[in-house]
């Protein structure tokens, strides 16, 4: 299962040791909710059977970046 392995990569490093299962679960609906919403997008953005474009791509650039600047703002967070 992809996205569950994506989910208990983010939930090992970025949830605190301490959290409750109501945090838990609560986060695990966000982060699946996220990942529904950027499939969908990129899913409408790329399904129209034509070979993506530089703009597309340009795109996919961006929102890999921004994934990426996000990241390192977590890491710099202490996980207690």
């Amino acid at each position: 299962m992809i996205v569950e392995r994506w989910w208990l990569e983010f939930e090992q490093a970025v949830i605190p040791k301490a959290a409750s299962e109501v945090q838990r679960s609560e986060m695990r609906k966000t982060f699946y909710a996220g990942v529904n919403a950027f499939i969908r997008a990129s899913v409408a953005r790329f399904d129209d059977g034509r070979q993506p474009t530089l703009a597309d791509m340009q795109w996919m650039d961006a929102v890999n970046a921004e994934l990426d600047a996000f990241a390192a703002e977590v890491k710099g967070c202490a996980r207690t």
